[in-house]
């Protein structure tokens, strides 16, 4: 029954068509193709018919302009939405094919989309934050590194879900949600976090390391000294406190949060640190 329903409305949508043909089956007025415009679909999308957009539709690669078609007033027809590829429906539905468009100005043509990747930007916290979707912001989120647009994601209406705001990185609450990083599937990854040493110098990738990531940055070697306090990671190669890795009897590439909580100024002795990443789980 589901199936006679739609086949009765394709029909329908093929006989409004039909309506407005004219004599021209062969389209010998059309303008070639290299005059033609070209659309992708998501530009032909926006080709609706609403809020004063021309309608436009696409059949076998060919955009027609339905604007000014009775039958499409509003943008739709017999349940069919302007903006929209209707190369299957027209086919399965009439045997003369696309023929039936003869009279429905042809104005372009469906190319792929443009694949051309933009340049990666980079965002500190600080500029991250600014990006909350509150007061016509746009939202953004980062997690493990990567920044992700969710300004339009319906799950992010007003700049939040589920109680975590966006312009922050939501890493931490991400591993600790039961789906973990599923939940950034689909998003639109726009670009870094980063942070920034010195104010001037380039930007340096901000890191998420696990413990056994840490470990390696132990200062022995030529590698990096690197501890962690309530999971911050701080640099402290060039800490004249920290030479070869060690300070006071403690290894750098550790986690020392309870060593520096119980010492006697806390965490304000890693006061001047650069912050280079995070702790997340293995």
């Amino acid at each position: 029954m589901k199936k006679l329903l739609l086949l009765s409305t394709i029909g329908l949508f093929v006989f409004g068509l039909s309506a407005c043909t004219n004599d021209d089956p062969d389209r010998t007025n059309d303008p070639t193709d290299d005059e033609l415009t070209e659309y992708t679909l998501t530009e032909l999308a926006m080709y609706d018919g609403q809020d004063g957009m021309d309608a436009y539709i696409a059949v076998d690669g060919y955009v027609y302009d339905v604007t000014d078609d009775p039958n499409w007033e509003g943008g739709s027809h017999n349940g069919f939405m302007a903006g929209q590829d209707w190369t299957e429906e027209i086919g399965s539905a009439s045997p003369h094919g696309s023929s039936v468009l003869s009279g429905v100005p042809k104005i372009g043509i469906i190319v792929e989309e443009d694949d051309t990747t933009t340049e990666t930007m980079y965002f500190t916290i600080t500029e991250l934050s600014m990006y909350d979707g509150q007061n016509g912001n746009d939202a953004y989120i980062a997690f493990e590194g990567k920044v992700y647009d969710v300004t339009d994601n319906s799950n992010w209406s007003g700049g939040s879900h589920a109680g975590i705001d966006a312009g922050q990185d939501i890493t931490a609450e991400i591993a600790g949600s039961p789906h973990g990083d599923s939940v950034v599937a689909g998003l639109t990854e726009i670009g870094e976090l980063v942070v920034d040493k010195t104010g001037d110098a380039p930007y340096d990738p901000y890191l998420y390391l696990t413990l056994t990531d840490l470990a390696m940055y132990d200062g022995t070697g030529d590698m990096d000294a690197y501890v962690a306090v309530s999971d911050v990671v701080y640099d402290v190669t060039n800490s004249a406190a920290w030479t070869d890795g060690t300070h006071n009897g403690n290894s750098a590439g550790l986690d020392l949060t309870d060593e520096i909580l119980s010492a006697p100024h806390g965490e304000s002795v890693l006061d001047g640190l650069t912050i280079v990443g995070e702790i997340v789980a293995e």
